[in-house]
């Protein structure tokens, strides 16, 4: 295909069979993914000159992941290409800016600090190595396009974590539902005629297949060592309210602790007798992701959704904490740290499959997944002795919440109530530490709690109280686990009395 840009006697631009399909697309969404040397970044020029000529005097965006790859790349590749012909103007680096002949602006930035996108409104941008930026970038930018219904090129090389990113999720799989907003064409890097043949196949024979694929073919691959390989098989679209959940059906958490790494909080419903499995199903629909904040903050976010029904398994390092989330009146119990059982059980769940996850819901789970592996061999080092067996220490927060949560209840921790923290492991706290935390305290203890209010006014029938979701958790798991050593009533009710004893810091009533 030959497309003329600017006048016909200024430049003549011949595109491959692929990229001028893309160029054909009328689709407002349009991604072109390719292997490298495709000639993806070059699209990006003829593409954006045909947005600008429609709209002469507009704004415009294009974006990189970072500033090394807007100036070493992306520009040049733009300068390049608009160098004599009518659209030939004025690149200000310092400022961010390239300033078009009719008067329109094109806003270069990168997108490491996406908070940086905010601002103004757009008729196109163009997104140039997309699969290195972060989803919260591409949120960013439809929100600068969404005034004027701007479109948006996307060009790229698939990366390892976009197995079940945003880019795969939001665009490449949009463009099958709905191919009238959405295009998506993958290719290799000798779809470009120019790109060798010899050098294709010589690194198809060097690299594993699945980073060959990813960087030479164009497609999305899941890395080798992956911790959770068959989770995004459980992965479900749907858009789920809780409230549809059955009320009965008891609800499970779990917690990684985090201030500067962030903290974690995910919950799951569980369904006594999954129709299609006969066995329990954990439906996981809700994620709480957040760093630099409070863990009174995290409790307070927890009640506002809804979460305070939920029996939390946390990191059980964190016995402090979890004496104060209790004390925030949030059903918290010291989880397994067992990583390699964890992960054996998590594994087991996705196989049978005993979970779904709302992956709408909880991105995070989503792109940890993707992301969470083993150490290569050249990682480890070979002096490092068993160093392989566990996986690395990244990715991993959500990744954490999910294996305390799904092996606590497999373990039939959920017979346990939060009173299992033991005094040695709990420091008492006094009336007057508990009001520096939290301050002023509500004069009715948090655990005895009321009955639930309808809209009306009137008192439910469902108690609030944390003595009463034991019981009916024990009572669930009582009815669908017989196989797990069933907790009595005498056992419920000592637990109960230590839940209640004077050195529990929720029964602070007035601080």
């Amino acid at each position: 295909m030959v497309v003329n840009v600017a006048q016909p006697d200024t430049k003549t631009v011949r595109l491959h069979a692929e990229q001028s399909q893309a160029f054909a697309s009328n689709a407002r969404f349009i991604a072109l993914i390719a292997g490298t040397g495709g000639g993806k970044t070059f699209f990006g020029g003829p593409w954006l000159c045909n947005e600008i000529s429609q709209y002469p005097g507009d704004q415009w965006f294009i974006l990189a992941p970072t500033y090394k790859i807007l100036s070493r790349a992306t520009m040049p590749t733009f300068i390049d290409f608009v160098q004599g012909t009518e659209y030939e103007g004025e690149y200000k680096e310092a400022k961010g800016i390239y300033v078009l002949p009719d008067g329109g602006v094109i806003y270069c930035v990168s997108t490491d600090n996406w908070k940086g996108i905010e601002g103004g409104q757009f008729r196109a941008a163009w997104l140039d190595e997309a699969g290195q930026m972060s989803h919260m970038a591409w949120v960013a930018v439809q929100a600068r396009l969404g005034l004027k219904q701007g479109r948006c090129l996307f060009t790229t090389t698939p990366y390892p974590t976009a197995s079940s990113d945003w880019l795969l999720v939001d665009i490449v799989e949009q463009a099958i539902k709905h191919p009238e907003i959405y295009y998506s064409i993958q290719f290799s890097s000798i779809a470009n005629p120019y790109y060798p043949k010899e050098e294709y196949y010589r690194m198809k024979e060097v690299l594993p297949d699945a980073l060959f694929q990813m960087r030479y073919d164009g497609k999305f691959t899941k890395l080798s060592g992956l911790v959770y390989p068959t989770l995004d098989v459980v992965y479900s679209d749907d858009a789920i309210d809780p409230i549809n959940f059955h009320p009965e059906w008891q609800r499970i958490g779990g917690i990684d602790w985090g201030f500067r790494d962030p903290f974690v909080a995910i919950v799951a419903a569980v369904e006594p007798h999954n129709p299609v499995t006969g066995d329990p199903m954990l439906h996981l629909f809700y994620e709480h992701y957040q760093t630099q904040t409070t863990l009174q903050q995290h409790a307070n976010v927890l009640k506002r959704d809804g979460m305070e029904e939920t029996l939390y398994f946390a990191d059980p390092s964190g016995a402090q904490q979890i004496a104060d989330m209790q004390a925030q009146g949030l059903a918290v119990t010291k989880g397994i740290n067992d990583i390699l059982a964890g992960i054996e059980t998590v594994n087991k769940y996705a196989n049978l499959p005993r979970l779904k996850v709302y992956r709408k819901q909880c991105p995070m789970l989503v792109t940890e997944a993707a992301r969470y592996r083993y150490p290569s061999e050249e990682e480890i080092g070979a002096s490092a002795k068993n160093a392989g067996e566990k996986p690395m220490d990244k990715d991993n927060h959500v990744m954490d919440a999910l294996r305390y949560m799904i092996k606590g209840y497999d373990a039939g921790m959920i017979h346990f109530s939060i009173t299992d923290i033991t005094k040695d492991e709990k420091r008492p706290t006094t009336a007057a530490e508990h009001h520096e935390r939290y301050g002023d305290w509500p004069a009715q203890p948090i655990n005895e709690g009321t009955p639930a209010q309808d809209t009306n006014g009137t008192a439910g029938n469902k108690s609030t109280t944390l003595v009463a979701k034991r019981r009916e958790a024990v009572a669930v798991l009582e009815s669908n686990q017989p196989d797990i050593p069933n907790a009595t009533l005498d056992d419920l009710e000592e637990l109960e009395n230590a839940w209640l004893s004077e050195d529990n810091p929720a029964i602070w009533s007035n601080c």
